[in-house]
């Protein structure tokens, strides 16, 4: 069951019972954070309010931005009603709905990392050789981005755009140099300027994320989980569309 509290490993598992995109976490961090840092400076909150904003971020995440493949209504009816039950009246978390979207003024359309590691990839000068390289920069960028967001140092220190930034320069690592010339990293290190991103602010990320986040998947392994295989090094989750993402904060 999903446990009302700051966001852990729990949230994951929350979503991935309902076969929602993994996405609607960093959404309902997003709203949670925003919701707590404007709250905190006018009164502070006890912990029972902390308990009900959190259920509530993932609440409204669920409702606005829960994708699943079937029976979405009758499958996000479900969830809503596991998340709710045995916690909170219904009245409470509708009241906090309520409180929540006033002052976050109905902004309920955040960037997420996930979304600037698919612009990225998109952008990135190997996918005019080679669409798989591009879908395996996009996935592991990805997968360092579901567990960044239980790093307070990652996410207090740097931005979304930012972190998954420094996460594709960490995924080119990964790639062997014939297929990833040194002309295309120049060119992709080309769009910092463009993006506004201080070259030595990113550096410092990539650092940051090495450090907390020290294995990721290689090619190898990679190519192994999109067959459905076992990977001997990580313990990782085959998506339902054959991409990769961590199961659980000991992957790291």
């Amino acid at each position: 069951m999903f446990k009302p509290r700051n966001p852990d490993v729990r949230w994951y598992q929350f979503v991935d019972h309902y076969n929602f995109d993994r996405e609607v976490v960093s959404v309902a961090l997003n709203y949670f954070s925003r919701y707590i840092l404007k709250q905190q400076s006018s009164n502070p909150l006890t912990p029972e309010k902390l308990q009900r904003a959190a259920m509530t971020s993932m609440f409204l995440a669920i409702k606005v931005h829960a994708v699943c493949e079937e029976g979405l209504a009758e499958t996000r009816a479900r969830a809503l009603s596991r998340l709710a039950y045995g916690h909170f009246d219904a009245r409470e978390i509708l009241d906090m709905e309520l409180d929540m979207l006033q002052t976050l003024d109905w902004r309920l359309n955040p960037p997420t990392m996930h979304q600037f590691a698919m612009g990225y990839s998109q952008l990135h000068p190997i996918g005019s050789r080679d669409a798989n390289l591009t879908d395996y920069l996009y996935e592991i960028t990805r997968y360092q981005m579901e567990l960044a967001i239980f790093f307070p140092e990652l996410m207090m220190n740097y931005k979304p755009a930012v972190l998954a930034y420094a996460g594709m320069l960490r995924a080119e690592e990964e790639l062997d140099p014939r297929l990833l010339t040194t002309e295309m990293r120049e060119r992709f290190l080309s769009l910092q300027p463009i993006l506004n991103m201080d070259p030595s602010h990113v550096e410092e990320a990539k650092a940051a994320l090495e450090n907390l986040i020290p294995q990721v998947p290689d090619v190898a392994q990679f190519e192994t989980i999109k067959v459905g295989e076992p990977c001997p090094a990580l313990t990782v989750r085959a998506r339902r569309d054959g991409s990769v993402s961590p199961t659980a904060a000991a992957d790291i």
